[in-house]
C-alpha cells in the first residue's frame, strides 16, 4: 500500500511539474516600453477644494532625452464647468521636461467661486498636445480637476 501511495504522489508531482512549466505563470515579463515616446499625466484626476492648489506631473513614457523637451498642454473648454478666473495655471505652455529626465509637473490654483456653493462642484480639463516628436498617450493624455466648493 505504501507503495501505490508513493507511485500516486510521484504522478502528480509529475503532473504539477509539467502543468507549471508550461505555462508561463513564473516567466518574468518585460517592464520596457518599446514603442514610440509619449507623454501622459500622472495621476489622471484629482480633487481639491476651492482656495486650494496643486501640481500634477507630466512623466515621459520612453527613453529620456538628450536635450530639453518642450510639451504643449492646454486647457479642454467643452470639458471645463470651472469659470475663467477662478482658477489660474501658473506654469505655461509650453513645459519643459529637463534633459536627462522622465517628468515635470504643472502648477494649478483653484480660487475662490463666488457662485459656487457647499456641496457644489466645477471641473478643469487639461489636455497634453505634446510636440513634433512626441505625442500625447492617447488614454493617459487628459486630466481632470474637481473643484469642490466650500
Amino acid at each position: 500500500m505504501k507503495s501505490f501511495k508513493l507511485h500516486i504522489t510521484l504522478v502528480l508531482l509529475a503532473v504539477v511539474a509539467v502543468a507549471t512549466s508550461s505555462c508561463d505563470l513564473f516567466k518574468q515579463r518585460s517592464r520596457v516600453y518599446g514603442g514610440p515616446a509619449v507623454v501622459e499625466f500622472y495621476p489622471q484626476s484629482s480633487t481639491v477644494s476651492e482656495g486650494s492648489s496643486l501640481s500634477v506631473k507630466v512623466q515621459l513614457i520612453g527613453e529620456q532625452r538628450n536635450s530639453d523637451t518642450s510639451i504643449n498642454f492646454a486647457v479642454v473648454d467643452s470639458n471645463t464647468t470651472a469659470e475663467s478666473g477662478t482658477y489660474s495655471i501658473p506654469t505655461s505652455s509650453p513645459v519643459t521636461i529637463p534633459a536627462n529626465s522622465s517628468s515635470t509637473s504643472i502648477d494649478i490654483n483653484a480660487g475662490d467661486n463666488p457662485n459656487m456653493g457647499s456641496g457644489e462642484h466645477r471641473t478643469l480639463t487639461l489636455v497634453l498636445n505634446g510636440n513634433d516628436q512626441v505625442n500625447g498617450a492617447e488614454n493617459l493624455k487628459y486630466f481632470t480637476l474637481r473643484i469642490e466648493g466650500n
